[in-house]
């Protein structure tokens, strides 16, 4: 029998292009912490949203967040250029220890029915027109 060996691939999974961005962010996880307040969400902890796409983003996170929690978003894009400031809602589809900040980094899908998804696919448009536009104009 004779074996070959053939060279390691890697495919980018994701259907959509990430941008090279890093913008705060604050995150809220949203089970309840008791049964008996089924409306008494977690508070909102700061975070730090980075390389986003239009399915979903990292983030960096201090703690409180496991795999599969549904999330609440605000993004603080004003702070980035964008006009406004947006909320989305997403689930957590990967965790991993950061080492060098400390706490977590996570990989967010965003939901169909976060309540500005609109206006987050305009930001990202914008910044993607802004991002192909730069790398046009250095060649």
């Amino acid at each position: 029998m004779k074996l070959t060996l053939k060279a390691a691939s890697w495919a980018e999974k994701r259907s959509s292009e990430r941008i090279d961005l890093d913008c705060p962010a604050e995150v809220r996880v949203r089970r309840p912490f008791h049964f008996l307040l089924k409306r008494a969400y977690r508070a909102y902890t700061p975070s730090v949203m980075a390389k986003p796409s239009f399915g979903g983003m990292q983030l960096h996170v201090s703690d409180g967040v496991e795999l599969g929690d549904r999330l609440d978003i605000r993004l603080h894009l004003k702070q980035v250029g964008y006009r406004r400031n947006c909320k989305v809602r997403g689930q957590v589809c990967w965790v991993q220890p950061e080492l060098r900040r400390g706490g977590k980094l996570i990989g967010v899908y965003l939901l169909e029915q976060s309540p500005e998804r609109e206006s987050w696919k305009r930001f990202l448009t914008e910044k993607l027109r802004y991002q192909h536009a730069q790398l046009s104009a250095a060649r």
